[in-house]
């Protein structure tokens, strides 16, 4: 088993939550709060997801899963209904 996040997996995750919060300070909050580390990713929500994910991957100090888990843990606790616009 690998330590890395799969791009398909990457590429899911960054749409949805970059749709779902659409705020980069929200998001700088999240990564960092989740353990993501360096400077905040340049781009729009989106691309800034998938990179700071890539970086995690990347760097042997950071368990990339961990990090992946703590981005999603809140919109995963959710209800169905408040995820329905």
């Amino acid at each position: 088993m690998t330590n890395k996040i799969p791009n398909s997996v990457i590429g899911a995750v960054s749409t949805v939550i970059a749709d779902f919060y659409y705020s980069h300070s929200v998001l700088n909050s999240l990564f960092m709060e989740s353990g993501a580390l360096g400077d905040v990713p340049k781009g729009n929500c989106e691309t800034k997801c998938s990179k700071w994910l890539k970086r995690c991957n990347e760097d042997p100090n950071i368990d990339a899963f961990e990090v992946l888990g703590g981005v999603i843990q809140g919109f995963m606790d959710m209800e169905p209904s408040d995820l329905v616009p």
